[in-house]
Order: C-alpha cells, then sequence, then structure tokens
C-alpha cells in the first residue's frame, strides 16, 4: 500500500515546471508597440519606437503545487516556486516544501510533517529540452518501530532530463525525469522510495 500512495503522490504532485526561457533569434516585436510572444511564451512588450525591451521583471517566473494521497496513508503536500531566467538559455531558482502525514494503519494514528527546501539550475542545448540539477535539504519526520516519530535531515542531489512546452502566453508545462544520486537503498528510514524521481506540472512567467 505505502508504494502505490509513493507513486500516486509523485503524479498528483510533482514539482511545477518553469517557463521556457526565451530562444536566441526571437523575432522582433511589431512597430505598433503591441506585445510580442517569444518561443518561451513569456510576454515582451515593446517600445513606443518599435524597440523590443525586456524588463528585469519579465525574466522572473513563479509556480507552486499542492499533492494529495489518499488510502491508508493520507498527506497533503505544498510547495511554491520562485525562479530567474539568467540567461536564454539558462533558469534557476528556489523551491520550498511543506509535506503532512498522517497514518491510519495504526490504531494511535501517527502523524508526520516535512519541511525543506531545494536549489535548481536548468540548461536549455536545445529548445524546450532542458539539463536539470538540483540540491535539497529536507527536514524529515518519520517514525519509529515503536510509533515515536524522530526527525534527521536529508541531503539529496538530483540530475535528470526535461521537456517543456508552452500552453499559453505565460505559462508552460514541463515533464522531468531525475535521479537522486544521494540515495541509499540501506537507509530505511529514507524520504525516497526509490532513486528515481518523476516530475509534472506547470509554471507561469510575469
Amino acid at each position: 500500500m505505502k508504494s502505490n500512495l509513493i507513486v500516486a503522490g509523485l503524479v498528483l504532485a510533482g514539482s511545477l515546471a518553469q517557463p521556457v526561457p526565451a530562444g536566441e533569434g526571437s523575432p522582433s516585436p511589431t512597430e505598433t508597440g503591441e506585445p510580442r510572444r517569444t518561443e518561451a511564451g513569456v510576454s515582451v512588450s515593446s517600445s513606443e519606437s518599435g524597440v523590443g525591451v525586456t524588463s528585469r521583471r519579465d525574466k522572473f517566473f513563479f509556480g507552486g503545487g499542492v499533492g494529495l494521497g489518499f488510502g491508508d496513508i493520507k498527506y497533503v503536500e505544498v510547495w511554491p516556486l520562485f525562479g530567474y531566467n539568467f540567461h536564454p538559455k539558462v533558469r534557476g531558482g528556489l523551491t520550498l516544501t511543506y509535506r503532512y502525514r498522517k497514518d491510519e494503519r495504526f490504531p494511535q494514528e501517527p502523524s508526520t510533517s516535512d519541511y525543506g527546501g531545494s536549489l535548481f539550475a536548468d540548461y536549455f542545448p536545445v529548445p524546450r529540452f532542458f539539463l536539470r540539477g538540483e540540491y535539497e535539504h529536507l527536514n524529515y519526520e518519520f517514525i519509529n518501530f515503536d510509533l515515536s516519530t524522530d526527525r534527521e535531515g536529508f541531503n539529496s542531489v538530483f540530475g535528470g532530463v526535461g521537456i517543456a512546452n508552452p500552453i499559453g502566453p505565460n505559462a508552460a508545462l514541463n515533464v522531468m525525469v531525475l535521479y537522486n544520486f544521494s540515495y541509499d537503498s540501506d537507509d530505511i528510514f529514507s524520504p525516497y522510495a526509490d532513486p528515481y524521481v518523476f516530475r509534472i506540472g506547470v509554471s507561469f512567467g510575469f
């Protein structure tokens, strides 16, 4: 039952994607002063003279998500995401995480909560396809055999690939497959059931 819930949680609660950084050679804005949209789906306004300008604010993006798990082990997970497009091919940012779990397999129904954050960086070798590196620190609360709980800090380093597809003027859908290089199969209290993490989600630019 527990492993099935973890899989469902990954599908429902994948981390949120970021808008694709604007590609090289995007078309110039029209002389009417109308906003133009880059390949990334990030709105870029034009000046009165028709010369394209990108404000610092346009480079920021945000996201977030809510994950829900049902069954004998119920959980709720929320995480906001903030990022910045440093370069047409490079973006990075910060994700915060909070997760609450309640285990109804026992009469005592013990509950736990986790919190932490991660730093990520994405590099686009070609449009829409990116390589991700991520460092996560998670303060993880786990249940002991006597149903008491303890906390431990877990550091994880992830690496993987992803694809980002624009789905609107300022939104993108990301799908990622990551590998946890810090995963230890002998650690029975690890917050991860296996080293592979699948993520899907949406985020928005300003």
